[in-house]
């Protein structure tokens, strides 16, 4: 597993920097749930529901201001993922992006997601977990704004997340989706008072925890250190030690650092690395066995949810190799064409550019189904620009950049595609070498030009001067004396040029 960072807050002075914590309340159904899922673990209905691996369909909902601006990278949500498989990975659970991102541009959804409560619902989807992530994480009625990082609403049965916190060093998704798998804190009843002895006492004064742990105000009993009430107290679990939210204020060590005692007098030992608590920067996070127990319960009672479907689940080892802009080579400042070599398992790559080589400072990010994709800027005139491409699916988020390639801008203005072409295709592609390439052209208007075959490097390979007739045309390229590679097949007027990447083999 990753070494987790920070959970959702660290110490006293992250608090105070940060303010951040989770904004999830049990109502008496998600109460109910859990202990229906107790249950069924126990009486092992939950055991046999699935064998192997199973793949959980997650829809992230990237939401953006109106102008499109200040969404999440799509970078940071790969990241995301593979964080939360690493944290899953024990109990046979594995998350994948369901049939991509839904992007939402809409001011009022971005800076509060549930401000909009219609436009949320109707991008729902069924059949998958909803995340939605937005500027901040607070609900309308928050007593605190400003402090809340995440939290899975149990009526709506969708998360709500902070975008800082969506990246490959935060566990604020690990910890939401325990509560979308009907976990509580192992802290529960003490979300809003974290135990202090001048408030609480010391021995805790009392047997009922500080904060309503239901919608309805109805208390939840204080847990013992001993665990005599664990299964009525906390957060009815026996192999969750007892705690009062002790995470909250600690020095970002991991390490319990006081010495409550609770209403019997006894001294108290929180598990610090788990999953569902407040205790910071513990070399790793863990669920215990009954979390995961109520985890696959809840799971197996979400028969709605997209499971039976396995996901591309290759890890992707290698990286790819950048073919075009060539290093250093000079490209019209308003369109620039990118290729790289595929990776195995890869159905999709982040193309990421810059004028900064470390990709912080006007970066671009897209998302590229395929090897190849042409970009209308905006880029700047004249100046460097460094690129790299990460490879991706939609299960594996566990993946490195390529190398960084450069490419200089000029002050000329790339041309424009032939107008004349309604269609163009070229055939087959990719092409065993000694095989004619055929080129067919729609034609709306008719026109001199040429047909020319180049290089990655830009030697002409072929060309041939051609009359093109409205209607259909066909043209052959031969390709005997071709070496295994890419090349471009260009039709080329005094007003244009039109371009397709051909592939040629052995």
């Amino acid at each position: 597993m990753l070494t987790l960072a920070l959970l959702l807050i660290g110490s006293h002075q992250t608090w105070a920097q940060a303010n951040g914590k989770c904004g999830f309340v049990p109502t008496q159904e998600m109460i109910q749930r859990t202990l229906a899922n107790k249950a069924a673990a126990e009486n092992g209905l939950a055991l046999d529901f699935r064998d192997g691996e199973t793949y959980v369909p997650i829809k992230f909902h990237l939401i953006a201001k109106l102008d499109g601006s200040f969404r999440v990278d799509e970078s940071n949500v790969f990241e995301a993922l593979c964080y939360l498989n690493n944290a899953y990975i024990d109990q046979g659970i594995q998350f994948y992006i369901y049939q991509g991102f839904d992007y939402i541009n809409n001011d009022v959804a971005w800076d509060f997601p549930e401000d909009n409560l219609f436009l949320m619902n109707s991008r729902k989807e069924a059949r998958a977990v909803n995340i939605y992530i937005g500027n901040k994480a607070e609900t309308p009625d928050d007593p605190s704004p400003g402090t809340t990082l995440a939290y899975y609403n149990p009526g709506y049965d969708w998360i709500v997340c902070k975008r800082s916190e969506v990246n490959g060093g935060s566990s604020t998704l690990a910890h939401e989706l325990g509560h979308f798998f009907s976990l509580l804190h192992t802290f529960n009843g003490w979300e809003c008072s974290p135990w202090d002895d001048e408030i609480h006492g010391n021995p805790v004064s009392s047997t009922t925890a500080p904060c309503p742990s239901l919608e309805d105000g109805d208390p939840v009993d204080v847990e013992l250190a001993d665990g005599s009430n664990c299964e009525t107290a906390g957060d009815f679990l026996c192999d969750t030690p007892a705690d009062y939210n002790f995470g909250l204020f600690d020095n970002g060590d991991c390490i319990y650092n006081y010495n409550c005692m609770d209403p019997s007098g006894n001294s108290m030992d929180p598990m610090e690395n788990n999953f569902m608590s407040y205790f910071g920067n513990c070399a790793s996070y863990v669920f215990t066995e009954e979390q995961e127990g109520l985890v696959a319960a809840d799971l197996a009672s979400r028969s709605i949810l997209d499971t039976d479907f396995t996901p591309i689940a290759t890890e992707i080892e290698g990286v790819p190799t950048l073919n075009y802009p060539v290093d250093g080579e000079n490209v019209a400042y308003n369109t620039v064409a990118f290729n790289w070599t595929p990776v195995d398992g890869a159905d999709r790559y982040i193309l990421e550019y810059d004028i900064d080589q470390n990709f912080s400072l006007l970066a671009q990010e897209i998302i590229v189904w395929g090897t190849y994709k042409s970009v209308e800027g905006p880029f700047l005139e004249n100046k460097e620009y460094f690129w790299r491409v990460r490879p991706l699916n939609a299960y594996y988020g566990c993946t490195s950049y390529s190398e960084k390639g450069t490419f200089m801008t000029t002050d000329a203005v790339a041309v424009k595609e032939v107008q004349e072409v309604n269609a163009f295709q070229v055939m087959p592609n990719p092409v065993a070498a000694g095989n004619d390439l055929q080129v067919n052209l729609d034609v709306n208007t008719g026109f001199d030009g040429q047909v020319i075959l180049r290089s990655l490097d830009g030697r002409t390979i072929f060309a041939k001067e051609m009359a093109f007739a409205t209607g259909s045309n066909v043209e052959f390229i031969p390709t005997q004396n071709l070496s295994a590679g890419i090349y471009m097949v260009s039709i080329v007027t005094q007003t244009g040029v039109s371009t397709k990447r051909v592939v040629v083999g052995n």
